[in-house]
């Protein structure tokens, strides 16, 4: 199966999710801030974060950068270079992923298909052997808040359970309900004239969508 078919395959559960509760959605940071600094010393101590551009390789699949890049090396040179892709929910949490990407010519790029067509990636490098077995996501709030840190608890309890091939129906539900939630949250932060009418329909048209989106999965 080619990349592009494989990632729109594997990110339909996804971009139904996104469409939905766009403020809750992960993507590359807009900018290098202090918190992707502070994220960063407690992963890679002394590294920095850096954008890469995005320049996918034919034949790369969507979740398998290390064999990727290494395919890549082999047919044109240059080193794969391990560390962490960090994704920022805007105004609530960062979330790291190991990761790896290509350097030649002392470039680096990312070869490997992104879930939201990103262009480019916050890479930060992490000499620390990888020898690419699946890693736990790392989540780190990025705001003050009950409901974000109670988020960020659960998003990291289903990382880990990810990688140990278990599922927990649980956490799974919790984060999808305080998903909503905060969505809401930044919605009315955008909208700070909005009605209290309009927030009662806006609250049961999410109820509704969520409903749907229970009886998907």
């Amino acid at each position: 199966m080619g990349g592009d078919a494989a990632l729109d395959m594997m990110t339909c559960g996804e971009a139904l999710m996104a469409a939905m509760l766009p403020h809750v959605r992960a993507t590359t940071p807009a900018e290098l801030s202090p918190k992707i600094a502070e994220f960063g010393a407690k992963l890679a101590d002394g590294q920095a974060a850096v954008f890469v551009p995005v320049q996918v390789e034919a034949g790369a699949k969507y979740g398998e950068c290390l064999p990727n890049v290494q395919a890549v090396v082999e047919a044109k040179g240059g080193v794969v270079r391990t560390g962490w892709c960090i994704w920022e929910v805007p105004t609530i949490l960062l979330q790291a992923e190991r990761h790896a990407v290509w350097e030649v010519d002392g470039e680096l790029i990312d070869v490997t298909p992104k879930p939201g067509k990103e262009e480019r990636i916050c890479f930060l490098p992490d000499t620390s052997a990888w020898d690419g077995n699946r890693v736990a996501n790392t989540i780190f709030p990025i705001r003050n808040h009950r409901m974000v840190f109670e988020y960020c608890d659960v998003l990291q309890q289903l990382a880990i359970a990810q990688v140990n091939g278990k599922h927990d129906p649980d956490a799974a539900m919790a984060s999808t309900h305080l998903a909503f939630q905060l969505n809401a949250m930044v919605e009315r932060e955008k909208s700070p004239a909005i009605t209290a009418d309009q927030r009662r329909v806006d609250r049961k048209r999410r109820q509704r969508e969520l409903e749907k989106w229970k009886r998907r999965r």
